[in-house]
C-alpha cells in the first residue's frame, strides 16, 4: 500500500472530526477500492482481474441519480445519505 494511502487512512480512522466523521462502511468501502487498484494488482493476473469490473460506486452514483427521493443512496461520495 502506498505511504499517502496509509496515511489516508490513519486519519480517517483515528482524526477527532468537529462535524459528522465518515461512516466506517464509507471507510470500508475506500478500503475495498484502494485493494482492488493498489493491492490487487501485485498478486498477479488473478489480481488484475478485478480491475475489469466495474466499481460500485458507479452503481451507487447511478441509482443516485436515477433515485434522487431514495434514502438509500448517497448524493455525495463519502457523504452522509442525507447530503
Amino acid at each position: 500500500m502506498e505511504p499517502e494511502t496509509q496515511r489516508l487512512l490513519q486519519h480517517w480512522r483515528s482524526h477527532k472530526f468537529s462535524g459528522v466523521r465518515p461512516f466506517f462502511c464509507q471507510v470500508e468501502a475506500v478500503e475495498t477500492l484502494i485493494w482492488v487498484t493498489e493491492v490487487a494488482p501485485k498478486i498477479g493476473k488473478t489480481g488484475k482481474r478485478f480491475l475489469e469490473h466495474p466499481m460500485i460506486i458507479a452503481w451507487q452514483t447511478v441509482n443516485a441519480v436515477r433515485r434522487p427521493g431514495s434514502g438509500r443512496f448517497s448524493r455525495g461520495f463519502l457523504g452522509s445519505r442525507s447530503a
